[in-house]
């Protein structure tokens, strides 16, 4: 367990994941694409691919880039910092935002056997009406990122615990106010 660099600053991060950063050995540094202050939201993704590599690969084809990937075992890399660099992953969101890729093949016909995910679960909302689900691991850890990233205590990052996908207190599928 390490922590994240934030506003260049190596900080503390969520307790009990494993954490790789850009300054360490083997792990990319996207390019940003601007700077900021301070990041004040998070955007979690899923991948639609099977392992952290396959993800950078992806993305670095497709000219994109992201803070933070998930393996399957719930520890992240770091690609980009927290607070400062604005990345490309979320379209009008990333000036403000910093995103985390949680590793996962979405589909079950991208399931192969040994591979951790194993639950698929009936989804009327996902695309093709089944879905994925994350791993315990990976589960936990986005948790633990969520509670980290709202906590008030790391200079360069203020999300607040406010969700804009619910309305009304229930969860809503479309546009939102936010």
């Amino acid at each position: 367990v390490s922590g994240l660099v934030v506003g260049g600053v190596a900080v503390c991060g969520p307790a009990g994941i494993s954490i790789r950063t850009f300054l360490d050995e083997g792990v990319v540094r996207f390019a940003w694409k601007g700077k900021r202050a301070r990041a004040v939201e998070l955007v979690i993704h899923e991948t639609v691919t099977r392992s952290v590599d396959s993800t950078i690969a992806v993305l670095k084809k497709r000219g994109l880039s992201v803070h933070l990937v998930m393996g399957a075992d719930g520890a992240l890399t770091q690609h980009g910092d927290l607070a400062t660099d604005i990345l490309w992953h979320a379209s009008q969101h990333n000036g403000p935002s910093f995103g985390v890729e949680v590793v996962n093949p979405y589909y079950p016909s991208y399931l192969k056997p040994g591979l951790p995910w194993d639950r698929v679960i009936k989804a009327p909302w996902a695309h093709k009406g089944e879905y994925v689900l994350p791993t315990p691991a990976q589960a936990e850890a986005v948790a633990a990122l969520v509670r980290w990233t709202t906590s008030a205590s790391t200079p360069g990052i203020a999300v607040p615990r406010v969700w804009p996908g619910l309305r009304d207190g229930r969860f809503a599928l479309g546009l939102v106010p936010a």
